[in-house]
């Protein structure tokens, strides 16, 4: 039961990727916008980790 539950789970976030990097695909402003939020995220973790002793 629970690899049915698992496999039920996993593929309906496949489904959803799929459409949803179809869409991403022909937005360039909300691909920037992205970019711009990863970036940010790797610098703040490129901060916490060189201040770290």
């Amino acid at each position: 039961m629970l690899i049915a539950l698992e496999f039920l789970a996993d593929a309906t976030v496949g489904m959803l990727a799929g459409r949803i990097g179809g869409w991403l695909r022909n937005r360039q402003a909300v691909r920037r916008r992205l970019d711009a939020a990863t970036g940010t995220v790797f610098i703040g973790l490129g901060i916490t980790l060189a201040a770290q002793r």
